[in-house]
């Protein structure tokens, strides 16, 4: 599983453990008021609720809730590596976006004043060709329920790499570019660059 390592430019935190739960069975997501679900039940995350005792087999809309602190007001984001098979994300009751696909890593941004916030998931594990078209139960194996990889909360602060690509130009000489995607909350303009490679600056 592909994980995150902290960096003091940009912390993380492990949302594993146990989360308040709630299996809310046949209703539509958009007809649920989150702030009025009664959570009656814990769930470890990752796990899948299905594959529990209290709901075998079990298909339907359920909620996941835990609580996350977060220390200033620059952008965090929530990295989620796997939730079967489709989910919606509220952050303090506001929606920040949808997934599909039990077996892709996604991630949902916000950004809010220091402090606590509630971290609400609604997932269904309900066969749906509109919806989810990758998970049909005529499928050779079975599609479990449930936010079913790691959780993670990332600080990324006012400046943050999304992501980079390296590639290969020359094996003699050894050559290489590096192309990096970055974001910031500040406007366009140039930023100080360093790519460090075996404790060197290159």
């Amino acid at each position: 599983m592909s994980r995150t390592c902290t960096h003091p430019l940009r912390q993380v935190v492990d949302l594993s453990g146990v989360w308040d739960f709630a299996f809310l069975g046949d209703v539509e997501p958009d007809e649920v008021d989150v702030a009025a679900i009664e959570y009656d039940d814990r769930m470890a995350v990752p796990g899948c609720f299905d594959a529990t005792p209290a709901y075998a087999g079990q298909r339907g809309l359920a909620a996941y809730r835990t609580r996350v602190r977060v220390v200033d007001d620059t952008p965090h984001r929530v990295v989620f590596d796997g939730v079967h098979h489709w989910c919606r994300v509220f952050v303090d009751g506001r929606p920040l976006r949808d997934h599909v696909g039990g077996y892709t890593r996604f991630h949902a941004d916000w950004i809010g004043q220091p402090g606590e916030f509630e971290l609400v998931l609604l997932v269904d594990n309900r066969f749906n060709w509109e919806r989810c078209p990758l998970h049909l139960e005529y499928f050779d194996w079975y599609h479990y329920g449930g936010i079913t990889r790691s959780v993670e909360l990332q600080r990324l602060g006012a400046l943050w790499i999304e992501g980079l690509t390296v590639t290969t130009q020359s094996i003699d000489p050894p050559t290489l570019s590096v192309s990096v995607n970055y974001a910031s909350t500040g406007a366009p303009g140039p930023v100080a660059f360093e790519v460090v490679c075996d404790g060197q600056v290159v």
